[in-house]
């Protein structure tokens, strides 16, 4: 969870750190927008290997939420499924 926190935080320099906690709602903390949109799933694809679909984003609300979403993808993709 700690390496998810410090990317976004790096990555979105106009954010509050003290907002991204496991239970803060990342679209609230970062300007929900096609661009930003872009920006985290560039982030995600190039620290974890996984991309997320808009699907994905749609049924995530939390970091914590986010950070399983992208557990859950790198365990499929590992299993070839």
């Amino acid at each position: 969870m700690e390496s998810l926190i410090r990317l976004i935080v790096t990555e979105f320099d106009d954010i509050d750190p003290a907002q991204v906690t496991p239970e803060g709602c990342f679209k609230e903390v970062i300007e929900w927008n096609s661009i930003n949109s872009v920006v985290l799933s560039v982030i995600i694809e190039s620290e974890f290997g996984v991309l997320l679909d808009t699907d994905d984003y749609q049924d995530t609300d939390t970091f914590a939420n986010l950070l399983n979403r992208i557990q859950a993808k790198a365990i499929e993709l590992g299993s070839g499924q």
